[in-house]
């Protein structure tokens, strides 16, 4: 996610100084991830029902979740998440 840099957008240094650390990756990064991915499933499933149907279905296809949440998937997008985070500070680099 960017919201590791949501601190400098908002005038909230320290936050964004704390976000980049790697011993604040659970708490800025992981925890975070999570919430934005329930509140965007919520809000592009309201989204999705004011489409044509031709393009409802193609797009209820494109974010349906899995059949049942296991173990297993939600470690692999922690993992992502994590991975992101991770990587953040060098994406930073190039802008």
């Amino acid at each position: 996610t960017t919201l590791p840099d949501a601190g400098y957008h908002a005038g909230q240094f320290q936050f964004a100084s704390q976000a980049h650390q790697f011993g604040n990756l659970l708490t800025h990064n992981l925890l975070p991830g999570w919430l934005l991915l329930g509140a965007s499933a919520v809000t592009v499933r309201g989204l999705i029902v004011c489409l044509p149907p031709a393009h409802r279905s193609v797009w209820q296809q494109l974010t349906a979740l899995p059949p049942a949440v296991t173990l297993a998937w939600v470690v692999r997008i922690s993992g992502l998440f994590l991975l992101g985070a991770l990587t953040h500070p060098l994406w930073d680099g190039f802008t």
